[in-house]
């Protein structure tokens, strides 16, 4: 805690009305600082006189009574201010519909920006050209092209294909990993 107690919490701890962590952290403050400790015990003598002084009201006046009309006069003047100032405006939670709304559009707007990124088209290993036919080994398998249209016989998923290409066409080979059986595939050009 940095610099001195305030009046509000002298006052309280004088009255023993504070309590809590309040308690605590002032009396912590109370055992090292001489102003707060002097400024305490100021409090409690007010405190004192005040009581001295009530003891010498007229006869006749009922302090339990005037105790609870103060009160009432405290809370009717918290009620008229409460009606001559205006009420504070609170925001509005935005509603689970607009948040559904908001919701779609960013699946939307995402959905679009995956599908617009250009895919990598694998490079081939090795190709071989005969008049319009291109035969091509790539990673996803042994592939057949003329002009727009191709055939692709696709490799399972294994660790190890072993392609060959030559003049006369593409060949691959690799064991499948599910079966256990050899696949070969050839692809030749005539």
């Amino acid at each position: 805690m940095t610099g001195h107690l305030s009046d509000e919490k002298l006052a309280l701890m004088a009255g023993d009305d504070l309590n809590g962590f309040s308690l605590w952290q002032a009396r912590y403050h109370l055992k090292r600082c001489e102003i707060c400790r002097m400024a305490l015990d100021d409090f409690k003598l007010a405190r004192e006189e005040y009581r001295w002084a009530a003891q010498e009201l007229p006869p006749g006046v009922n302090w339990s009574i005037l105790s609870s009309e103060i009160r009432a006069n405290i809370h009717v003047g918290l009620e008229a201010a409460g009606c001559i100032t205006p009420p504070v405006e609170k925001d509005e939670p935005v509603g689970w519909r607009a948040m559904v709304a908001f919701a779609s559009l960013a699946v939307v707007v995402l959905m679009g920006w995956y599908l617009s990124i250009p895919r990598l088209i694998p490079k081939p290993f090795t190709s071989v050209t005969s008049n319009s036919l291109v035969v091509e080994a790539t990673p996803a398998g042994v592939e057949l092209k003329q002009g727009a249209q191709g055939f692709t016989l696709l490799n399972s998923r294994t660790d190890h294909v072993t392609y060959s290409v030559d003049t006369t066409g593409a060949r691959a080979q690799y064991v499948d990993m599910d079966t256990g059986q050899v696949t070969i595939t050839h692809v030749s050009l005539d």
